[in-house]
């Protein structure tokens, strides 16, 4: 054969493969490529490198705006680009499916509509949008990069959770392509999450939100949590019918370590060791507007008991924290305050995992700080969460203070006033679903009070009699009076845990300060339950 022949059929045969390769690689780019994210994801451009096994989706989009039976549902997403590396360009041409090393989405929005109630349909249609560019990919890894998430609720579009610089790295996935049970379909055998900040919204009153957010395989940190109002203190009393709490929590650092959280049989968390740093809890309470309807409110351990999933705490640590209480009375005309600064606490095997209590039912909760920044307090508090009358114990000691320092919550909340110093005050009380009962001793100097009515008026001839007991009582110079008082409290069954605490340590108090104190409950037994109607 001549060469002019053989190069002639030569150049034939190389046209022959570059028209082939053009054909393959336009059969990649528009229609083979594009289907391995779904049919429903639209892009501008497809990026192929074949010597470095990867393609890159440019400005990827999909968008649905309602569904047959879910006409309110509306998901709009966009991304810089869908990356997918080292993968075989033989597989994709011969297989439906293809394995791929690494796939990572950089820099998505999400936004979702979500109607006032997600029916199966609704369900379905997040499901598949989640799975949609694991259509024919098998992933080894997973990568989310800088994603933005706003999800909001029915027409008025109130925001549901909101979340800023998300990324998420993960290895061995699992997608759930047989069932919408679950409306995220992912699972991962190890994952990295991070994000810069997120709210979400915690009922009709109140935000949940934080910064710097990060969970590497089985440990979380999260940054400057806060539960907050959504209405300042005014709006908030106003949407109220009934007596109004209002809460607002700070804390500055959330430390989890050996956590495990699972989703296949609902929600479950357990962790080892979990601490917070500088946490501030404050809470205002208004009585002034009529109380709600009577009904009875569960102690502590029945609440820990029905928490609506699993959890297993081992060790939970708080310090550097700070608690508030402040209650604004029926009858005084301003509020008392009480707050506990500088908290350390560790409560131990916070639980209401069944097969673990039976092995061990008892929280125990110890707890050091300072009583309005005058007076060091150690407490330690004991619950058996399989009790069925919810039975618990409290015992603890308040060091050296004046007595003043409790008067601006003593007054409103119990209509006396005292001047003096307390050494000390120590309080031992056992109780439950009923009643309690114990003792509270105290060492003093320079005891003196004012009693007042119930209309807030001086009471002169009590208080003059009680101060001249009390004087009788007081020792001269250097030495202290000793006195031990009666804690027996029934409970108001339409009032939670801290109240029967307060309530219980009050009647110690009362006992205590007022000579000619008489204990309504000491003719009552535990048994003949009470409630509060009016504070």
């Amino acid at each position: 054969m001549k060469k002019s022949t053989r190069f002639f059929i030569f150049l034939l045969i190389l046209l022959s493969v570059i028209v082939a390769g053009y054909g393959y690689i336009n059969f990649l780019t528009t229609e083979r490529l594009p289907q391995l994210i779904g049919e429903r994801v639209d892009v501008e451009a497809v990026e192929i490198d074949l010597w470095g096994r990867k393609v890159i989706f440019k400005s990827p989009s999909f968008q649905k705006d309602s569904i047959s039976d879910q006409p309110d549902l509306k998901i709009r997403a966009t991304a810089k680009s869908i990356a997918i590396e080292n993968f075989s360009f033989v597989d994709l041409l011969l297989s439906k499916e293809i394995d791929v090393a690494q796939l990572t989405v950089d820099s998505t929005n999400i936004h979702l509509i979500l109607p006032d109630s997600l029916g199966t349909g609704g369900k379905r249609e997040i499901n598949l949008f989640v799975r949609e560019i694991f259509n024919r990919i098998r992933v080894e890894e997973f990568n989310f990069d800088c994603a933005n998430l706003d999800i909001v609720k029915g027409t008025e579009l109130d925001t549901i959770l909101k979340v800023r610089g998300f990324g998420l790295m993960t290895r061995d996935i699992v997608i759930d392509t047989a069932t919408v049970h679950h409306v995220f379909p992912l699972d991962f055998g190890w994952s990295h999450i991070r994000a810069a900040s997120f709210e979400m919204k915690a009922g009709d009153m109140y935000t949940l939100s934080g910064e710097r957010l990060l969970i590497a395989d089985t440990s979380v940190k999260v940054h400057n949590v806060q539960v907050a109002s959504i209405y300042d203190r005014d709006e908030f009393m106003r949407r109220l019918p009934h007596e109004k709490v209002q809460i607002g929590l700070e804390i500055g650092e959330i430390v989890a370590n050996d956590l495990i959280w699972t989703l296949e049989d609902g929600l479950g968390i357990k962790s080892t060791r979990t601490s917070i740093k500088n946490a501030s809890l404050k809470v205002y309470k208004d009585k002034r507007p009529p109380p709600q309807p009577l009904r009875v409110k569960p102690l502590l351990a029945s609440l820990i008991r029905n928490i609506p999933f699993d959890i297993y705490l081992d060790t939970l640590t708080l310090s550097k924290s700070y608690i508030e209480y402040e209650q604004f009375p029926v009858l005084f005309p301003r509020s008392g305050k009480v707050f506990f600064d500088d908290l350390y606490a560790s409560i131990y095997n916070l639980t209401n995992d069944s097969s673990r209590l039976r092995e061990n039912p008892e929280l125990i909760a110890d707890i050091q700080c300072m009583f309005m920044s005058e007076g060091e307090l150690q407490t330690q508090i004991k619950m058996n969460l399989m009790s069925d009358k919810d039975a618990f114990s409290v015992s603890g000691r308040l060091g050296e203070l004046p007595v003043t320092y409790v008067n601006q919550v003593m007054t409103p909340l119990v209509g006396v006033t005292a001047e003096g110093k307390v050494e000390y005050m120590a309080f031992d009380f056992n109780g439950d679903n009923y009643a309690s009962k114990g003792t509270l001793t105290s060492e003093y100097s320079d005891l003196k009070i004012t009693i007042y009515d119930d209309g807030r008026d001086k009471e002169w001839f009590k208080s003059m009699f009680g101060n001249l007991i009390l004087r009788n009582n007081n020792h001269e110079d250097d030495k202290l009076s000793y006195k031990e008082g009666e804690i027996y409290f029934v409970r108001y069954q339409n009032k939670g845990f801290f109240n029967l605490l307060w309530n219980s340590i009050r009647t110690g108090i009362m006992d205590i300060v007022v000579p000619f104190y008489k204990n309504p409950d000491s003719t009552r037994s535990a048994n003949d339950v009470k409630y509060k109607v009016e504070d």
